[in-house]
């Protein structure tokens, strides 16, 4: 078609999978639109700062990374030059972070160490830090500790004494047959990412060792803020090529496929107003595949 307002390439989603979709994309002589349905670009890589402390970043979403684990994107942040520092709280919660859990106040270190600040009712058998806790549960209720395959491949593999393969189930499932219901809460209502407690695959939580007492695993970010990487993504695809646009504020309704093998894409206009993002109105736009 040979429609100037048709797309070659029509990406949605202004986050880093699109950004960076955008960007690996950006040499292929295509004309190709972004199209973001908030009035921003980030997605969860959101940093923010304080008036007048543009040197202090505020990360609202992604606020870290391990270098060994996600070589994709330290490459990525490599290539578009991002000064890169450690991340100066390491890996995984520390020990001085605040909770507050069902009306408690608490530190880190004390949660499963302080029986009269722990706010749960957890026998002597479960009453322990909750990565103890999730390592006994799969160490005595999972082959675990005899499933001979490497650690890379090893959540694939190992099964509850059921004989049901990790992948076949939840991990809420594998709680639920190893585990008191106070021991589940516990575990649930302190985790930081709840869902990944309850709903998410037994493979993506499976622990093949107990919890490291060593020092913590180096974890970087970027120092300009972690919403630096998307922008920059952004802003290399935009100056690629004058075909190349990015709309905000378009909420994907319908696709539809024409004759011609090409497609229609339907958008809803939206408006954003302190942070929050809603419909607006309906409108049209054509691009081919």
């Amino acid at each position: 078609m040979a429609d100037s307002s048709c797309d070659d390439i029509a990406i949605i989603g202004a986050g880093i999978a699109g950004t960076y979709a955008a960007w690996r994309l950006r040499k292929q002589n295509k004309q190709i639109t972004i199209y973001e349905f908030s009035n921003r670009v980030g997605g969860r890589m959101y940093t923010l700062h304080f008036p007048g402390i543009p040197d202090i970043n505020i990360e609202l979403g992604a606020m870290r990374y391990r270098p060994e684990e996600h070589k994709l994107l330290n490459d990525t942040i490599l290539q578009l030059g991002l000064p890169i520092i450690d991340f100066p709280l390491g890996d995984g919660i520390h020990r001085d972070t605040r909770r507050y859990v069902r009306g408690v106040h608490l530190r880190e270190d004390e949660l499963g160490m302080d029986r009269l600040k722990t706010p749960f009712n957890l026998s002597a058998e479960e009453f322990k830090p909750v990565d103890e806790l999730r390592w006994e549960m799969f160490r005595n209720n999972t082959d675990v500790l005899t499933t001979t395959v490497p650690d890379a491949i090893k959540q694939l593999h190992v099964k509850t004494r059921d004989g049901v393969a990790m992948y076949k189930q939840s991990i809420q499932s594998v709680k639920h047959k190893s585990i008191s219901i106070e021991a589940q809460n516990y575990i649930e209502q302190t985790s930081p990412f709840r869902a990944t407690e309850t709903v998410t695959s037994a493979s993506m939580n499976v622990m093949t060792s107990p919890p490291s007492t060593s020092s913590k695993r180096v974890s970087k970010t970027v120092a300009t803020g972690m919403n630096s990487i998307p922008i920059a993504l952004l802003r290399e695809f935009l100056l690629t090529s004058s075909r190349h646009c990015l709309k905000l504020n378009n909420h994907l309704k319908a696709i539809t496929k024409n004759g011609d093998d090409s497609y229609e894409l339907y958008f809803e206009t939206t408006e954003t107003k302190k942070g929050r993002t809603r419909i607006q109105r309906f409108s049209c736009m054509t691009f081919t595949t």
